[in-house]
């Protein structure tokens, strides 16, 4: 078995909620530095911590460096989580771990360093006649991190637990591979998808995922639906419970809030995000043929998709919109595509008519009619598909612009948004377009002047004047590529479809194999790392934070198109 072998900037590194508790609250969460086997401690503003010497080592041969393991030969180091707070390893001479700025002291053999800060105490305790160490964090009591840390040293079997966190890997059935490079990065997604899982805490009742741990943390309601598309190669019991943990925080009258957290709950009172969880799981059940699970699901995304269509059609036409704001730098965290230049002239709340939002819920409508006749609703089922059906007519009549021949959102006053983004192919994944229409789509689509890049699709076409390589303003992302070839599939377009998720795996195995990290979104053109493109910065001014590695859907989506093209014996 070929690991994941590869160092990079900002791999995320913590214990994982597929094996035990994490407490969301008091848990260590690190990630890697650019210089091999430095790792940042996430506590307050970040604490170093590394092996003296080892970047004199000319080279370092890793063995495995993975979400919660990181093994070397020559020189022999290692690092285990075995708890949410404690990680323990091994080191040889002269490759001494230590924290930078730390206060030093012995406690009879053992070498303690510490740092204190306001969100918590990082302990450091070496055995430097036996080489071994282990590094404790306590959220509110510095002695605390220090007894943790040094009772590790005598508790820890550290070959035991290396093994353990191998195991996760040979436990899983895996696909055929054809290259060393696919198997390294399937698994590297693996170990994605697993150290953004947590363990239920408050008010989240069940195992959840997170779009990373570093720096989101919290659980996100359409982030949670593509997961699902990739853990459900881990386990089915935990895609089922990504999607029942976003469930648990589903307020009485149907809403879900675009993220929730475990100490608070629901976020936001009145924002949600995409609707996709009668897509994910009705391609769920068809896996695990679960009736109680799907008739959970039935239940709960019904009186959401009753509570969207009330809260959604501010005018009452029939056809639903986002909730905008006056925020430039994000008009419209709702649809998840936060900067997209498709919202640069909407102002707050304006009733603009949404060419994604009603396509998502035409194929959830869709998908509750499927769910519906399954569980021998036949009514339900039969009125599910009619409001489906009537909604595509309005979306094909009221949303294409005929001059253009494509679809965009709408204005109120019947003015068409002419920005040209993915979202306009979405009538493909639900079944909107006629034949003629969706041949049109396709023509734009592999139209190299427009989405047809290196790796397409960028989210905003080449040719739009606002189009840059800041996130939602024309970088590519996995998630609108695995949409857009499920609507390709749909129609037909059995050639175009594979090679969209061909050149979306390619790229994501080459970068993986450059940077050690799978990515939240891409360069179109495929020459930028990731970590060096812009986030947020269209504005003048720098954004909060770079690019994100270890990005849980984009994970997701590699395993399941990964799956996809092996299941089709390609």
């Amino acid at each position: 078995m070929k690991y994941p072998d590869v160092w990079g900037k900002g791999i995320i590194f913590a214990f994982s909620g597929l094996e035990g508790e994490t407490n969301f609250e008091n848990s260590l969460i690190a990630t890697t530095a650019s210089e091999p086997g430095k790792f940042v401690l996430r506590v307050e503003n970040g604490i170093n911590f590394c092996f003296k010497n080892l970047h004199l080592c000319k080279k370092i041969n890793p063995l495995i460096i993975s979400s919660d393991v990181f093994v070397t030969e020559n020189p022999n180091l290692s690092l285990v989580f075995v708890q949410k707070d404690i990680i323990s390893g091994h080191f040889s001479d002269p490759f001494i771990p230590f924290l930078e700025n730390s206060t030093q002291n012995r406690k009879k053999d053992i070498l303690v360093s510490q740092i204190d800060t306001k969100s918590g105490s990082i302990a450091l305790a070496v055995d430097e006649k036996r080489k071994k160490f282990s590094i404790a964090y306590d959220r509110k009591n510095r002695n605390d991190a220090v007894k943790k840390a040094i009772r590790q040293l005598s508790e820890c079997y550290i070959g035991k637990q290396i093994r353990k966190k191998i195991n996760f890997f040979e436990n899983i059935s895996l696909p055929q591979f054809k290259t060393e490079k696919e198997e390294k990065t399937y698994l590297k997604a693996l170990s994605i998808m697993k150290v953004n899982c947590e363990s239920p805490y408050g008010k989240i009742t069940y195992l959840w995922t997170t779009p990373d741990r570093w720096p989101h943390r919290y659980l996100w309601f359409w982030d949670s639906a593509f997961h699902t598309f990739g853990n459900k190669f881990i386990s089915v019991k935990l895609a089922e419970s990504t999607l029942f943990a976003v469930l648990s925080c589903q307020r009485k009258d149907g809403f879900i809030s675009i993220t929730m957290s475990p100490d608070k709950g629901r976020l936001y009172k009145e924002l949600t995000q995409p609707p996709l969880f009668a897509w994910a799981g009705l391609e769920l059940f068809n896996k695990t043929k679960n009736y109680q699970f799907l008739e959970i699901l039935y239940i709960a995304i019904s009186k959401y998709m009753k509570w969207l269509f009330n809260s959604r059609d501010r005018d009452k036409d029939g056809l639903l919109e986002w909730i905008t704001n006056d925020s430039p730098a994000s008009k419209c965290g709702e649809c998840g595509m936060d900067n997209s230049p498709r919202f640069d002239t909407i102002k707050k709340n304006e009733p603009v008519a949404a060419i994604d939002l009603n396509c998502f819920a035409i194929n959830e409508m869709e998908c509750l009619s499927k769910i519906a006749a399954i569980l021998d609703k036949s009514e339900e089922s039969r009125i599910w598909k009619k409001l489906s059906f009537q909604k595509k007519k309005m979306v094909d009549t009221f949303l294409y612009d005929e001059k253009e021949d494509f679809y965009y959102d709408r204005r109120p006053n019947g003015d068409f948004v002419r920005v040209k983004t993915p979202a306009s192919f979405l009538p493909l994944f639900a079944g909107v377009a006629s034949p003629e229409r969706a041949k049109k789509l396709v023509e734009k689509l592999q139209n190299k002047n427009l989405f047809w890049t290196e790796l397409p699709l960028p989210s905003v076409a080449i040719n739009e004047k606002s189009f840059s390589k800041d996130m939602w303003r024309g970088g590519t992302w996995l998630n609108y590529n695995f949409l857009i070839y499920r609507g390709l599939v749909r129609y037909g377009y059995n050639k175009i479809s594979g090679q969209l998720i061909k050149k979306t795996k390619k790229a994501v195995e080459d970068w993986y194999i450059k940077t050690g990290s799978i990515f939240e979104f891409y360069d179109p053109d495929n020459k930028i790392p990731p970590e060096q493109l812009p986030r947020k910065d269209w504005l003048g001014k720098r954004g909060w934070t770079r690019t994100i590695a270890d990005y849980h859907w984009s994970a997701a989506v590699y395993v399941a198109i990964l799956n996809e093209l092996r299941s089709n014996n390609d």
